[in-house]
């Protein structure tokens, strides 16, 4: 599980690397140079956005879609659905008060608490 964790945290910052690169960058770069050229008004306008050149640079942003989504969220989805499958399978027992006492355990599980349970998930001990 960890493994698909740590997929999608790179391969998310590929994804918007990669739009900063072949979307956002050229596009103000473009934006920018008409600013200087007619003004602001003209490079907000949709005159401007709907040339085939701003067309062009949208669509090499879709690898970058692609990249953000399919290898960037999937695997966060997947973790989310292995890690709710494996604690369905061995759910924490609830914890109850007897005749006004104080439980043994608080009712919101604490910071051990979880590192256990996830340790036991993944099949790993935590400390070591």
């Amino acid at each position: 599980m960890e493994k698909y964790v740590r997929v999608s945290f790179w391969e998310l910052n590929g994804g918007v690397a990669l739009m900063v690169v072949t979307n956002l960058f050229p596009g103000g770069v473009f934006q920018f140079l008409d600013v200087l050229q007619h003004g602001y008004w003209h490079a907000r306008s949709s005159e401007f956005v709907a040339q085939g050149l701003m067309h062009t640079i949208e669509g090499l942003r879709r690898p970058a879609d692609a990249v953000f989504i399919g290898l960037g969220v999937m695997p966060v989805f997947l973790a989310i659905g292995l890690m709710s499958r494996a604690m369905s399978a061995n759910p924490p027992r609830p914890v109850r008060s007897r005749g006004g006492r104080q439980p043994d355990r608080p009712a919101a599980p604490n910071s051990k608490f979880l590192s256990r349970s996830l340790a036991e998930v993944s099949g790993r001990r935590r400390w070591e």
